[in-house]
């Protein structure tokens, strides 16, 4: 949410987005507007994917499938943030298995695209955008091993966005008349003196 404010500030321009800030307090409030099932599906549209949208909180796992055409499923999936955060964990252990039932990443296809998997298969989709939340921004969804022993990843290109608002205060940001910029992002998570 603060990145996409930030970018939101960014349009308004330095001044102005200080003024709201003073005013409100909340730079959430006023600065980068909540984006909309059918603000999702235009972005969709303008990406050329499928959205997968995860939320998790102590009712379990939400997940909203939206196509380039609108909302197309939503799931919810018993499992607690804390069963989801000791799995994800699993998947940076370098020892972890990558195949046979017991294994994270099975598990977590098992729990983060099965209850969908029907739905992707319908609309055909080719391209994934991921928009995770907690834990699973630690999670390589391309390693996710299906019981057919394939990943993810050989059945989908996949890319991942912060949020859907954030998508499109890039999206509006890169406009024709905007000067093109180039960018290298490089980033390294602390994994400690174990794991080099």
């Amino acid at each position: 949410r603060a990145f996409a404010d930030l970018l939101a500030s960014r349009e308004l321009g330095a001044a102005a987005a200080s003024r709201e800030l003073r005013s409100v307090g909340r730079p959430s409030q006023l600065l980068a507007p909540v984006a909309t099932a059918a603000a999702i599906a235009n972005q969709a549209r303008q990406l050329k994917s499928t959205v997968l949208s995860y939320w998790i909180d102590e009712d379990g796992l939400m997940i909203w499938v939206v196509t380039p055409n609108g909302l197309a499923a939503h799931r919810t999936v018993k499992v607690t943030p804390h069963q989801l955060a000791r799995l994800v964990e699993r998947t940076w252990n370098p020892r972890e298995p990558v195949g046979g039932a017991s294994s994270a990443f099975r598990q977590l296809y098992e729990l983060l695209i099965t209850p969908i998997d029907g739905v992707l298969s319908a609309t055909r989709a080719s391209r994934l955008t991921v928009v995770p939340h907690q834990s699973l921004f630690r999670l390589s969804f391309a390693a996710l091993q299906g019981a057919d022993g394939r990943f993810l990843l050989q059945r989908f290109a996949i890319h991942y966005v912060p949020s859907m608002t954030a998508a499109s205060a890039l999206a509006s940001s890169s406009s024709p008349a905007a000067p093109r910029r180039t960018s290298l992002v490089v980033t390294s998570p602390e994994l400690g003196a174990d794991r080099m």
